[in-house]
């Protein structure tokens, strides 16, 4: 349940991978995960450089978050992974 009371649910839509040898193995290498149910709904890419943009192979920036708000604007946020 959302802050709200509204029921939600997620679902994976690519696999998620990691590197669990490496230090920072919480940190997923790729995958897209949804959150949705909600006015909202989220999608979180993982593996994403510095432009948002799905790495192949390397190290990638961090992870990539998008949306659609309540006007209709699309929305992102790229996260920094450590």
């Amino acid at each position: 349940m959302t802050r709200f009371n509204q029921p939600y649910y997620t679902s994976i839509k690519t696999p998620i991978a990691q590197d669990i040898s490496a230090p920072s193995f919480y940190n997923s290498l790729s995958g897209t995960k949804s959150i949705e149910g909600i006015s909202e709904p989220i999608t979180i890419t993982m593996g994403v450089n510095q432009q948002g943009i799905a790495l192949s192979n390397g190290s990638p920036y961090g992870f990539l978050i998008n949306w659609t708000n309540t006007s209709g604007a699309q929305q992102s946020v790229i996260g920094y992974q450590q």
